[in-house]
């Protein structure tokens, strides 16, 4: 894919003004203010609350007492997970050292994706689309949220550790791809491909009065999961 085609799909996932975009932006403000050598309760508080809970799925799925004791697992949880993946705070979707780092992304997958809490006669875990939306907050440069309607059904996905390492090698290998369209018409290097193109995009976003603000290059991955299929449709 061109950068400019991939700049015009993720464009588009925002052109309704969706309410989605502000929260997100929010919330990528509070990450980028919190040093992740520390745990800052406020945000991890955040996150669940208005992203996962009150946005997301698990508020259809999840009763209150299931939100508040799943919060209260990754409180007690979320910290030693962090520490056990601390080599990834530096890694990037197109670094190098991704291709060696498959086994720590699957295993924190694992260890946030199981984490559950007792409802009746069965067990609540956080799942594959809140745990992707967690990894993305925490890593954002690293990690791509999925979801089951736009990833995992249409595009033939399973919802294990290998099948979400998968999907991030097959964005990785769309950024790539990317990447080196815009080098081929600008020069540069990856680093600055990546970097631009974040800058057009929030350029793009400005004229849809969304002022001041760059998303990484990640988010618009997950975007254009949204913006092909509704096209294709």
């Amino acid at each position: 894919m061109d950068y400019k085609t991939f700049l015009k799909l993720a464009g588009n996932y925002h052109k309704n003004n969706r309410r989605d975009t502000e929260l997100y932006f929010e919330i990528l403000k509070r990450r980028n203010a919190w040093n992740q050598g520390t745990w800052d309760l406020d945000f991890v508080n955040f996150i669940f609350s208005q992203y996962l809970f009150k946005w997301g799925r698990m508020q259809r799925v999840y009763p209150k007492e299931i939100q508040k004791k799943m919060y209260s697992k990754f409180l007690k949880a979320g910290p030693m997970i962090l520490e056990e993946s601390s080599d990834l705070s530096s890694l990037r979707l197109l670094s190098p050292r991704f291709e060696t780092q498959k086994d720590s992304l699957a295993k924190v997958y694992e260890k946030i994706c199981g984490l559950n809490v007792p409802y009746r006669n069965r067990k609540v875990r956080i799942g594959p689309t809140g745990t992707s939306k967690i990894l993305h907050l925490l890593f954002p440069n690293l990690f791509v949220i999925w979801d089951r309607k736009w990833v995992r059904e249409k595009q033939g996905y399973g919802e294990t550790s290998s099948e979400y390492v998968r999907y991030l090698s097959n964005k990785r290998e769309i950024l790539q791809g990317v990447v080196q369209s815009f080098m081929k018409q600008n020069g540069g290097n990856a680093a600055t491909a990546i970097k631009t193109i974040e800058e057009l995009h929030a350029d793009d976003l400005s004229k849809k009065g969304f002022e001041m603000f760059k998303e990484p290059v990640t988010k618009l991955l997950d975007e254009i999961n949204y913006t092909i299929q509704t096209k294709a449709q």
